[in-house]
């Protein structure tokens, strides 16, 4: 996340920090590889080993693990679709403490909040890191108003 903040500092409004402290929750679609809540278990987990005892297998894993998860992003017909943001998760047995970068809060509500990640991929990856050719070069519309869906309100100084 260091590097994306650091790219995107005064050009970008940056992203917020969301804590999620409770039970463990898959992040973003699994959950992490080598955990196991109660060390031991008869169900396959990812990641995990295993070992045969009396006939039976058993898995192993850790019940305490941290993870950092980066932006989570495919290149879909030459544009960036976003899958899930950046996060810090610590898992100890069956609970989590997480901390999640989304996107800043708008006084203007965004009916599309995931643009956000999108309009800095577009940014980073597609114009060259120039914020004037990347709204120029945005080729996303709504579909009911025709218009762009580049939004200025995640802009500094615009």
């Amino acid at each position: 996340m260091k590097e994306i903040i650091k790219q995107i500092k005064g050009v970008f409004k940056l992203p917020e920090r969301k804590w999620d402290i409770g039970k463990i929750q898959p992040y973003p679609y699994f959950m992490p590889y080598g955990h196991i809540p109660t060390i031991f278990s008869f169900r396959q987990h990812r990641g995990c080993k295993s070992f045969k005892l009396f006939n039976k297998i058993i898995y192993y894993g850790t019940p305490i693990l941290y993870k950092v998860t980066r932006l989570g992003w495919k290149d879909k017909w030459d544009s960036p679709r976003f899958e899930w943001p950046p996060a810090k998760h610590l898992y100890i047995f069956y609970w989590q403490i997480g901390c999640v970068w989304m996107p800043p809060k708008l006084t203007i509500n965004s009916h599309y909040p995931d643009l956000y990640w999108e309009m800095i991929l577009w940014y980073l990856n597609y114009s060259n890191k120039d914020i004037k050719e990347a709204e120029k070069t945005w080729s996303w519309i709504n579909v009911e108003t025709k218009k762009s869906t580049w939004n200025n309100n995640y802009i500094l100084n615009k």
